[in-house]
């Protein structure tokens, strides 16, 4: 099958099965259903599962998808969750197609920053975000199991200079000097949305202390992760309101 036959498409809840078919094919350590199908509709921000879709006839269990991308936007950031390619379908520049045009979706969402995680011994997934731009930021020792590995922390932050993301770009709280201290004096819900930030933050680094995380763990890490960049856009809504206000 060529690349030009594959079509970027939404996942839908029919494509569950498949999908965690998908993962489990490519992971030692692969996502849960659960968590795939909380990833298709993301709360607190915009984003979901895309995937490359060949043709595919009814009673194919793999539905004609060859890679998928998981990701979210919330408050000018972009998360990259999972990308995973089939297999036997590597190796013809798909999952830096997946990733390429995911990273588009996520800049006409909003996106001035994107960051994501990897093993560090996936030597080719690092090359290849390493060629798309990606920056090392940081590590997370023992992070993943099966088998115990750190993570590779990895930012994008080259991608954010086109005019139409900065023409109307929000002026976050590090950009302008005594914005937050006035906030958090002024005003109430702003200091508990900051407040609780603080301590979902502090709840995360639990997580990075584990050599290995059960299930019940992952997913109530990912919850937490949620609810900090809900509560992130809840505080960016709230400047935006000040500034405008100010404005006036």
């Amino acid at each position: 099958m060529t690349e030009a036959a594959l079509a970027l498409e939404a996942a839908t809840p029919d494509d569950l099965a498949a999908l965690v078919s998908l993962e489990n094919r490519c992971h030692t350590h692969p996502w849960t259903e659960r968590g795939i199908f909380e990833a298709m509709a993301p709360a607190g921000g915009q984003g979901g599962i895309v995937v490359l879709r060949g043709p595919w006839t009814r009673g194919n269990d793999e539905r004609g998808i060859r890679a998928y991308c998981a990701f979210q936007v919330v408050a000018g950031e972009a998360h990259i969750h999972n990308l995973a390619v089939a297999p036997e379908a590597r190796r013809h520049g798909l999952g830096r197609r997946l990733l390429a045009l995911t990273l588009e979706i996520a800049r006409h969402r909003g996106a001035r920053v994107v960051h994501l995680e990897v093993r560090a011994g996936n030597a080719a997934a690092r090359g290849l975000y390493r060629a798309m731009g990606f920056e090392e930021a940081g590590k997370r020792p023992a992070y993943y199991s099966s088998p115990v590995e750190d993570a590779i922390l990895l930012v994008l932050t080259s991608y954010s200079t086109s005019p139409d993301l900065t023409r109307n770009r929000e002026v976050t709280m590090s950009e302008e000097p005594g914005f937050k201290e006035r906030l958090l004096k002024q005003n109430e819900e702003y200091r508990r949305l900051y407040q609780q930030h603080d301590e979902y933050e502090s709840q995360l680094v639990r997580f990075s202390d584990k050599l290995v995380l059960s299930d019940e763990e992952q997913v109530e890490e990912t919850t937490l992760k949620k609810k900090k960049l809900q509560t992130k856009d809840r505080m960016e809504a709230i400047a935006r309101q000040a500034r405008q206000s100010h404005a006036e």
